[in-house]
């Protein structure tokens, strides 16, 4: 399988199906959750009695049927009428060995088409905070959405809330960080 313990990597669409299709073949227990950077912390938000929403794209396939399925029962509003998509939903695949040490293949699938024209500016304007990671930053059609987010919530009042999420994307994309929070934060969490 060639995968480098300990690593986070991001992989592409063949790479993910094949390591998955090699964990299922070798009867590897594979556990099924919906997560990631912000949906964790919109989560954890909507599950302690706040009211949120969270803009992604899914694909149409079961992975996304999972992902928006779980989203909405943990009472996050997430439009899921408008969020299936053609193309794969993105996976973290996530190994763990004994030593408890994590490996991590990502494949960000159709969530990397995200762009302004998915924004909600209803939702932003009745927000105390929109949420950004610094993931973001690395799919340029996300990163010009949130900076449309940003600018309609700056407009509005809104707060602005970051993650600085990994030190490769805050050394490798500085200026478009910079770019995309804008010029002003108002809490910021450094993970």
């Amino acid at each position: 399988m060639a995968v480098e313990k300990g690593t986070m990597i991001r992989v592409d669409e063949a790479r993910q199906i094949q390591l998955f299709d090699h964990l299922a073949n070798h009867l590897v227990c594979l556990k099924r959750t919906s997560s990631g950077s912000i949906a964790n912390a919109i989560t954890a938000i909507a599950q302690f009695g706040g009211k949120t929403f969270y803009a992604c794209k899914v694909g149409d396939d079961d992975n996304g049927r999972f992902y928006l399925h779980d989203l909405c029962a943990a009472g996050v509003d997430c439009q899921i009428e408008q969020r299936r998509n053609e193309g794969m939903t993105g996976t973290c695949l996530v190994m763990i060995t004994s030593d408890a040490e994590r490996t991590l293949n990502t494949f960000s699938g159709v969530n990397t088409t995200l762009s302004e024209h998915d924004i909600v500016p209803e939702a932003i304007i009745v927000s105390d905070y929109v949420y950004f990671a610094a993931y973001m930053v690395i799919s340029p059609s996300i990163r010009t959405a949130a900076i449309r987010v940003r600018e309609v919530a700056e407009q509005n009042g809104v707060r602005i809330a970051a993650s600085l999420s990994d030190s490769d994307v805050v050394l490798n994309f500085r200026d478009d960080l910079h770019e995309m929070f804008g010029k002003h934060i108002d809490l910021l969490f450094f993970n």
